[in-house]
Formats: C-alpha cells, structure tokens, sequence
C-alpha cells in the first residue's frame, strides 16, 4: 500500500508543469579584507566585498538561507541572510583571542550549535534560538576542527595539542562527545596536530593530521562512527622512511591510518568519494592531495601534488556536487576550479586572502540539480523505500517539511508543493 501510494504521487507529479530552480552559488570568507564575496557559479559573476566579517574570520558554514561566519579574532559568529546579502545578527562568544572560536558545526536540526574554542579548550554549546550559550565544557587541548552527526547523536572534535611555548604539539586526540548529554563518551588517540575531519559516502570519518610542519608529516586517520571501532594500520606512500605509530585509544581500539606527506589542511570529500586536501604551497605553486576514500590509496601525495601555479597557497578546498572541487588561493586572492586530475577548468578573483568557501542549496532539490521537480520526489521515495540510493549532501535539503526526519511526509510534502496546491519547502526546524 505505501509503495502504491508512493507511484501515485509521483504520477501525479509528472502531470506538473511546475519547476523551481535557484542559482548555484559560492560563498567566500576573504582573510584579510575581512570581507565576504560570491561566484554565481551559473554566470561566473564574482561580487567582491558584499559585505564585512568580524575579525580574522575562520569559517563560513550555510544553513538554509542563513550564512554563519566564525571569526576568531573578535570571537563571535555573524549571521547573514543569504536573500538580501546583509548581516542580520551576531552572537558574542567573549574573550577575544582568550578563546579563539574555530569551528561550528549544528545538532537537533540547527536548535543548536557547538563552537570549538581553540586557545580555552573548550566547546561551547548555543542556543540558535536565543542566540545564547547553554553550556560550555572543557572537550581537549587545542581544539580545531568538528563533526556532528545528527542521526547519532554524537560529536568529533580535533584536538591539535598545540602547545604556544616552547611552540609544539603534544599528542594529538578526537573527542568524540554526546549532543544529548553533552558529555564525553571517549578519546582517540591519533597522530601530530590534528585540525580536520570529514565524513566519506561510506560513512567513515576522515581525520587530517597535520603534523609538526618539520620531522612529521602528514597522515590521514579513518574512524568508524557507529561502534568508533578502528581497523589496521595501512601505510601507503608519503614521506620514505616515517612510518606512524600504532595509537591507541584509551578503551583500546586502534586507528586505521595512511600516510599521505607533506602538511595537509583541510580535507573535502567529493560525491564520488574522492578526497582534497589543501597543502599550502607557499614558495612556488599551489599544492593539493588527493586520495581515494574507498580504497584508502594516495593519487596525489607529497611526491606528486596537484600544483596550482602563481605561489598561490591553497588554504582550502571545498568539493562541489557535480565532484569538481574549488581551491581557496590565499596569496593569489583568488578561486580555482578544478577537476580530479587537477586540470583548472576556471579561475576568479575574489578579494584579498580568500580562506575558506561553501555552497548553497535549495530545499527539496534532494538530487542537487538546482532544481525542484519530479525527479526529486522519485529519489526521495526510493530513499524512503530502503532502496540503495544515497542523497547527496547535504541531507538537510531533503527535508522540504522540517520536521527534522527524511520519511514518506517528505514525498508527500514535495509533492504537493509541485502540484501547486501545497506550501513551499521550509527552512530549518528552528524557524
């Protein structure tokens, strides 16, 4: 019966003329302008300077229409409506360089955020409502990057160790802690000045460990989210003659890790499952990894980069859902698209010291074509069906309702909106 009623609306939807699109956009945070611009990635059109961050932002993170800027310097986070490219509210985390917000990520479909803070060691926990702090807990020394997941409850924190005299770095954890309880549930170690972290189409978390920026180099650590259960250490390329050690955390699983080289910083992995890392560059070219998430093997490494030329300085990388990936030049003030051979497919100049980018998506565009129509309620059901199907991310674009779970009144939602007699895609469960 639920799959007759599932074929009947999506008949119902291919009889509908109605087809909503938006513009694929790129949101960049300029470093030292203190400034944000866009690329309308549909016309190439660049705005520069749109509008003013805080200082020394750090992070630009979308949800629905709304842009979050971490800025470390004045440690707060602003918020920008993404419709009338103004900023619309802030949110004070206090203590200036003290604390040095880093990272956001979001919990209970954007209720609430948790802020890593570098140098106080700390993760502050807010209310997106309130636009005020619940909590805030001591989560690691030095941490950097994070990672929520929604449907576990439960959050990854780096902790780079970073040590300001005499200038080194101790060793280097994830925290993985509870969203509901706001409690930490355990510690990984992994290897030198972890800063990064990403989820693969498998569901593994990709852990970037930076190293010393000298004698260690770079390595890549792969955890399991559901049991946080680790597999052998895998060596493959890299520097010749490091060999990573074999860590433990302190319940005893261990880390499956390859070696990549170099000092690699953040990490994208695209839809096709293949991963970025930004490798600086700062003397001569441009310098970007890549390895293959599903088989854990280096294509670029520190022995053959993807080099962009013009002593550019790749600061980050961001993969784009058609799997092309946007490389934030630091030194060059520009944005390089490139493909998965480093081929440069366009370049933009954006402002002075881009740092670091994001996308923005359309509600109920659940296949990411930039565009709501029948092909999107039909994937939606099949995922609703248990059939083998993924959605690309993020996943909060498939749920058009905001109810804060993807199920059958999603379809039937979408699918009443197309038939032009139901409401429009919401956005975000907060509002």
């Amino acid at each position: 019966m639920l799959k007759k009623s599932i074929l009947i609306l999506v008949l119902l939807v291919a009889f509908s003329n109605m087809v909503w699109g938006a513009d694929p956009i790129a949101y960049i945070i300029n470093g030292l302008a203190y400034t944000l611009s866009k690329i309308n990635l549909k016309t190439d059109l660049v705005t520069t300077n749109f509008a003013t961050t805080g200082i020394v932002p750090n992070q630009i993170v979308i949800r629905d229409s709304l842009i979050y800027v971490v800025n470390s310097g004045s440690a707060d986070i602003h918020i920008y409506n993404m419709n009338t490219d103004t900023k619309v509210d802030s949110i004070n985390i206090g203590g200036g360089w003290a604390r040095n917000p880093w990272a956001i990520d979001f919990s209970d479909c954007s209720r609430y955020a948790y802020v890593t803070c570098f140098t106080a060691d700390s993760l502050f926990k807010i209310d997106m409502v309130t636009k005020s702090k619940v909590d805030s807990f001591y989560i690691g020394d030095g941490p950097a990057g994070i990672l929520i997941l929604e449907k576990l409850n439960k959050g990854y924190v780096c902790n780079t160790a970073f040590i300001s005299y005499p200038g080194n770095y101790g060793q280097g954890t994830v925290t993985v802690f509870d969203t509901q309880g706001d409690s930490i549930l355990k510690v990984i170690n992994v290897g030198t000045n972890p800063q990064y972290l990403d989820l693969d189409n498998e569901g593994e978390i990709y852990v970037i460990c930076t190293g010393d920026y000298s004698s260690e180099r770079g390595i890549i650590y792969i955890i399991d989210p559901i049991l946080d259960m680790i597999k052998d250490v895998v060596e493959i390329g890299g520097s010749p003659g490091f060999k990573p050690p074999k860590l433990w955390s302190r319940k005893g699983t261990m880390i499956d890790s390859f070696e990549i080289g170099g000092s690699p910083g953040i990490i994208s992995i695209s839809p096709d499952n293949i991963g970025y890392l930004a490798a600086g560059g700062w003397e001569t070219d441009g310098e970007v990894y890549t390895f293959c998430a599903k088989a854990d093997t280096v294509f670029h490494g520190s022995l053959n980069p993807i080099r962009l030329p013009g002593n550019s300085g790749v600061v980050s990388v961001s993969a784009f859902q058609d799997s092309t990936v946007y490389t934030c030049n630091f030194q060059a003030d520009n944005v390089t698209r490139i493909d998965s051979s480093g081929n440069i497919l366009k370049t933009y100049y954006v402002g002075d010291g881009p740092q670091h980018l994001t996308f923005n998506y359309t509600n109920g565009d659940v296949n990411g074509n930039w565009s709501l129509g029948l092909d999107d309620v039909i994937l939606l059901a099949k995922y609703c069906c248990a059939h083998p199907v993924k959605l690309p991310k993020p996943k909060w674009r498939s749920d058009p309702n905001c109810d804060c779970r993807i199920n059958l009144g999603d379809v039937i939602y979408l699918a009443n909106y197309l038939l032009k007699s139901g409401p429009a895609p919401k956005h975000g469960c907060v509002n």
